[in-house]
């Protein structure tokens, strides 16, 4: 698996650097937000993450003036939920 490697690392990365409260809470929310549609837009394409944890977003850049910074990564416990619907039918 390849991973980007980005200049801030991951969430969980900058949560055991800095102290929180050096990273503005508006940065903390955007954090969440982006993490909220990433979830949504898989979700939306019928995938399940099913890893979902501070390690697997990655930071591009901690400017709260820009739009989503954030990237979702490790896809290597995906699945899609269309072809998990086909093996439980198929089961049945």
């Amino acid at each position: 698996m390849v991973t980007e490697c980005t200049e801030y690392g991951s969430i969980q990365d900058i949560m055991n650097k800095r102290n929180i409260t050096e990273i503005s809470k508006k940065i903390r929310i955007k954090f969440m937000i982006d993490g909220a549609k990433g979830i949504s837009c898989l979700h939306l394409n019928g995938i399940l993450h099913r890893d979902i944890k501070p390690d697997n977003f990655r930071v591009v850049t901690l400017d709260d003036n820009t739009e989503a910074k954030r990237k979702l990564t490790d896809f290597g416990s995906a699945r899609n939920i269309n072809m998990m619907i086909m093996l439980i039918k198929r089961k049945e």
